[in-house]
């Protein structure tokens, strides 16, 4: 059940990710809204988030020896069968699929490797930031699989139709979508609802002008889900107390609550790779800053306001290599490292062409690809090819000197493929030899400034400026490491 749908273009629904997304850099709205930039690889981290959500559901799914599965998605077990809902601690830990925590972390572990093996998630090539990083990810997900474990087995399980649903709900004349991750009801003191977000990490919300991620008690789409869901319990009743279990004097609060709002409706965040819960709650009085939230997205996007915001970069979807090997956002900051497939960490798969015309030298870093594919019934081995940075060389000769002028160019900064070694690094130390290697040849010295700040004041410039100190260039004015090589046998 839900708010009638729009009926024209005028009427067009928001999501309350289209709300996060506008705000914390319109460019990626605009990239993913209005240039359909939706089919594009998925960061290692996007993936390992929707691999939880998808499989934290296997642990509702109870086993019961004695009676064995009776249907997929079985939800009872035990003498009564009682339903998954209404389990006791006891019961959950005798009922749930797995033994305990530690067997339920322990297969998202080995599920998450076979995923990363394959570098392919739900059709779409996996990218990773860093060469271990499907690792780190497999890690935090064991340990937040055993904490979400516990969770169930101290909170309950969720009111199961309701996990994961998407419904759309009016505000002040606007429809919004908004998505209820887990509904669970506490009999504690009275009857509350509260909305519970498991999630592997910190709490982000929507950016502010105080802040790029609004933290959990300011986040204004937090109060637009609870506003939401405050609607829909007054709106159908009918629907949705039954599945919650609602006593009969809940009814008639429904019909007596001044605020818009309702009073005992709670948010929590469960942080899981922590183990942390922080619970919050709304009043009426904060709907002014969901207000000014949506008159910002809307203004926005009427007056076509889609600049960039490059503080964002750093947890972008967007700060990613393409299948065409060029970065899918354009205004991109450079100082954010791209994601990049995981063959572009496999050392030996790089290697640097050098090209010479005359006076012009051209070093080109390229990484290789190779892989083994199935065609009719027959391996085939395969190779590709992709360019990660040229370095361009220019050198004037004179009677008794010689000068190097250069200009190096990447789509790619930061990436460290290999230990203690990215792209950039290695094509200056192969810079070096080749200027060493003239100079020996010419029996002539030979100056060449490096521009730093025009052509490696980007991501993994400490790296670069270590590697330049390391090869003998000294820090000179003008943004700029100088250095004169000599001929050997003068």
């Amino acid at each position: 059940m839900q708010d009638e749908p729009p009926k024209n273009l005028e009427e067009a629904i928001i999501s309350d990710s289209d709300l996060v997304l506008y705000s914390r850099c319109p460019y990626a709205f605009y990239l993913q809204r209005l240039e359909g930039k939706t089919k594009i690889p998925t960061g290692g981290t996007a993936a390992q988030v929707l691999f939880f959500l998808e499989k934290r559901k296997k642990l509702f799914n109870v086993r019961d020896k004695k009676i064995g599965i009776l249907f997929d998605n079985q939800r009872r077990a035990g003498k009564y069968l009682h339903h998954i809902e209404k389990m006791s601690r006891e019961e959950l830990a005798a009922y749930m699929p797995f033994k305990d925590a530690k067997s339920f972390g322990g297969s998202l572990k080995g599920k998450w490797a076979t995923i990363t093996q394959r570098n392919i998630f739900h059709n779409n090539p996996i990218y990773w930031n860093f060469a271990r990083e499907h690792m780190k990810l497999g890690a935090d997900l064991k340990k937040a699989g055993a904490n979400y474990y516990q969770f169930i087995i101290s909170n309950g399980a969720p009111v199961m139709g309701l996990i994961d649903k998407q419904r759309t709900v009016m505000f002040e004349g606007q429809h919004f979508k908004i998505k209820i991750p887990e509904i669970r009801v506490k009999h504690d003191s009275g009857f509350e609802i509260v909305i519970d977000n498991p999630s592997l990490y910190s709490f982000k919300g929507e950016a502010t002008g105080k802040t790029t991620n609004a933290n959990l008690q300011e986040s204004a789409i937090i109060t637009l889900s609870m506003y939401g869901f405050s609607k829909l319990l007054r709106k159908y009743p009918v629907t949705y107390l039954p599945k919650l279990n609602a006593p009969l004097e809940f009814w008639d609060f429904l019909e007596n609550d001044d605020g818009i709002i309702l009073q005992n409706l709670g948010f929590r965040h469960i942080n899981l790779s922590k183990n942390t819960i922080d619970e919050t709650a709304r009043t009426d009085d904060d709907l002014d800053a969901l207000r000014y939230l949506i008159a910002d997205f809307t203004a926005g996007i009427a007056k076509e306001r889609f600049e960039p915001n490059r503080k964002a970069c750093h947890s972008c979807r967007y700060n990613i290599l393409g299948i065409n090997g060029k970065p899918v956002c354009g205004s991109r900051n450079t100082n954010a490292s791209l994601a990049v497939p995981s063959h572009y960490f496999l050392g030996d798969n790089f290697r640097i062409e050098e090209n010479a015309s005359g006076n012009n030298i051209s070093l080109v870093g390229i990484v290789d690809r190779h892989d083994t594919i199935k065609i009719g019934g027959t391996f085939e081995d395969i190779t590709a090819s992709h360019q990660v940075g040229i370095y361009r060389i220019n050198i004037a000769e004179f009677k008794d000197s010689m000068k190097a002028s250069s200009h190096y160019n990447s789509d790619i900064y930061g990436t460290v493929y290999k230990k203690g070694e990215s792209f950039e690094t290695s094509m200056m130390s192969k810079l070096d030899e080749v200027l060493q290697r003239i100079a020996d040849e010419k029996q002539k010295t030979m100056y060449h400034a490096v521009h730093f700040e025009r052509d490696f004041n980007k991501a993994g410039k400490m790296r670069s400026r270590k590697r330049l100190a390391q090869l003998g260039y000294a820090e000179a004015n003008g943004g700029k490491f100088e250095k004169h090589y000599s001929p050997a046998n003068i």
